[in-house]
């Protein structure tokens, strides 16, 4: 009984996080009432205040759960593989099409609050948002060390560290400029993001060297 009460829970929660990720993207935040999420849930506002406390707790909940399927899938396996920069370009391109096709919803709403989280200084929505953008700054290091692991590890880090967070900066602009181009200039975009980190990665390598 326990065991499918839980499970029953958690199916409502995750409909109610379902329908606010989908209200948020085309009302936005502000746009979007506790009614109307109940309305798109199926579930009363009893029980969506019972799950998330707020309507900032449901934000702040939608985050959490975009980051960490969207985390998940930042994956080095073994299709990354060939010259450095081969595996750069291979990391960044599957990075940002996993943004900008599949977890399109998330990252919007996630730069949507890193640009307006002064209404949000003192709650957990601004706690995740700064969550999120380390998490992204990590996933970046990990690309990096990856791709640049020939040249040592201490030259790899060294350089994760400092273009990492270039890095994470340059997918944020490759996916708003998604919006207003074809899928084959983002491609180009991508490929040009990853020949200028491995440039500037390189440069990282060769000033420790001296």
């Amino acid at each position: 009984m326990h065991t499918k009460r839980r499970e029953q829970g958690e199916a409502s929660r995750q409909a109610v996080l379902d329908a606010a990720t989908n209200l948020i993207a085309t009302l936005g935040y502000d746009g979007m009432s506790m009614s109307q999420l109940a309305k798109a849930s199926g579930l009363p506002s009893s029980s969506i205040y019972w799950h998330f406390g707020s309507k900032e707790g449901v934000l702040a909940a939608v985050m959490e759960r975009g980051a960490t399927r969207f985390f998940d899938s930042v994956q080095i396996t073994e299709e990354a593989k060939g010259t450095p920069l081969e595996r750069l370009r291979f990391l960044i391109g599957s990075t940002a099409h996993g943004l900008i096709v599949e977890h399109t919803q998330f990252l919007e709403i996630q730069l949507t609050f890193r640009l307006h989280d002064a209404r949000h200084e003192s709650t957990a929505v601004a706690e995740v948002v700064e969550s999120v953008l380390e998490g992204g700054i990590t996933a970046m290091k990990r690309v990096l060390r990856h791709s640049f692991a020939e040249y040592g590890e201490e030259a790899a880090g060294r350089v994760a560290d400092e273009l990492a967070q270039l890095a994470v900066a340059m997918v944020d602009g490759v996916f708003l400029h998604s919006r207003r181009v074809s899928s084959d200039r983002v491609e180009r975009l991508t490929g040009q993001m990853s020949d200028a980190l491995f440039a500037l990665g390189l440069q990282v390598v060769e000033r420790d060297r001296a």
